[in-house]
């Protein structure tokens, strides 16, 4: 019997390689939506959770849907925020960091913690990030 003709299947269900090709697909972001959602973590360090509208208009803003959105922020607190917390507590354990170029880096002190690579307006200007006069975070 010819099991070709068993079912009115193409026979692509049955080919390992593309089942393999379609599980492993990854969706790979727009860097302008990336953006977004970097800069609003960035504004949101303390507390960065968005609310379900703001998660909304994140969505709205990059293109992605809600689903998106959320499994993005999952990941940016596990790979973003959570490593300069550990660097912040490790710095803090050690004393201060320097840069490159040898010179002290500074930080600032938010929420009884100390934050490094990340500074206020003013501190050490031209270095990593700042904030801008409209209170968004630029790299420098």
């Amino acid at each position: 019997m010819d099991n070709s003709m068993a079912s009115p299947s193409t026979g692509d269900d049955d080919d390992p390689d593309k089942e393999k090709k379609r599980n492993k697909k990854r969706g790979i972001f727009p860097k302008v939506a990336t953006n977004i959602m970097r800069a609003w973590l960035f504004q949101h360090l303390t507390h960065p959770y968005p609310s379900e509208e703001q998660k909304k208009q994140l969505a709205q803003d990059t293109g992605l849907t809600i689903l998106q959105v959320n499994n993005w922020f999952i990941n940016a607190r596990r790979r973003i925020v959570q490593p300069m917390i550990d660097q912040s507590n490790r710095a803090v354990s050690q004393g201060p960091p320097y840069n490159p170029d040898g010179q002290p880096m500074g930080g600032f002190v938010m929420d009884g913690q100390q934050h490094m690579g990340i500074r206020p307006p003013g501190a050490m200007g031209g270095m990593g990030m700042n904030m801008g006069m409209e209170g968004q975070w630029h790299y420098m």
